[in-house]
């Protein structure tokens, strides 16, 4: 599996809920995992093993002695989920060495890989994933989501300042709607109401709501 796609879009908490999901005992209706069977419950490092590859490395030592170790490994999940995260920095010899790797896993493992830049990615190591782009929201989606958080948190807020959140990366809102704007509005719960001047003196700039509806 090979998720691409901006960065701050979802990738990386992608991987992890389908790591879950593959684990759930009562998957719910839409295939997410239910958070309540004991799979979920007990859910652990041992179903997803992430490998930063800018950060680790992306040489083949250092890549093959990760995975040659994490495949040795017994499985006490049903599906364990190797994932290297930026997969792009990834040493052509490295990509390499993984192409049997990914084409023939052993038994109960998958491999995942996220890029921002799949264009990296040699074509030989692409091939062999199933590539899946995580596209952004639309702004009128991003608005239902954070309205969504808003209601949930008890939040008192103003349409336009939830469309001024979501317009603020241009294209790309769920880099701040899904991940930073859920915690600034939880944290922000004791405010009477939002509105889009405190997004301002939050420091959140973008177009006017005015420009997008």
């Amino acid at each position: 599996m090979l998720l691409t796609g901006a960065y701050g879009s979802g990738k990386t908490t992608l991987v992890r809920i389908f790591a879950r999901a593959l684990n759930c005992e009562q998957l719910t209706e839409d295939g997410s995992p239910c958070d309540e069977c004991p799979s979920c419950s007990s859910a652990s490092d041992d179903c997803l093993v992430e490998y930063d590859v800018p950060g680790r490395g992306g040489d083949k030592d250092a890549i093959r002695a990760w995975v040659d170790v994490h495949n040795r490994e017994s499985i006490t999940t049903k599906w364990k989920i190797l994932f290297l995260d930026e997969a792009h920095a990834l040493k052509p010899t490295a990509a390499d060495s993984l192409l049997k790797d990914v084409e023939e896993p052993r038994a109960g493992v998958l491999f995942a890989l996220a890029t921002t830049e799949p264009w990296e990615l040699k074509p030989t190591l692409k091939s062999r994933t199933l590539p899946l782009e995580v596209r952004p929201l639309s702004a009128p989606d991003a608005v239902d989501f954070l309205e969504t958080i808003a209601r949930r948190e008890g939040i008192f807020y103003d349409r336009d300042a939830l469309l001024l959140l979501a317009c603020v990366k241009q294209g790309h809102p769920e880099t701040r709607s899904r991940r930073d704007d859920g915690r600034t509005l939880s944290r922000d719960r004791e405010r009477k109401k939002w509105n889009a001047n405190d997004c301002r003196r939050q420091g959140y700039a973008g177009p006017s709501a005015g420009e997008n509806k």
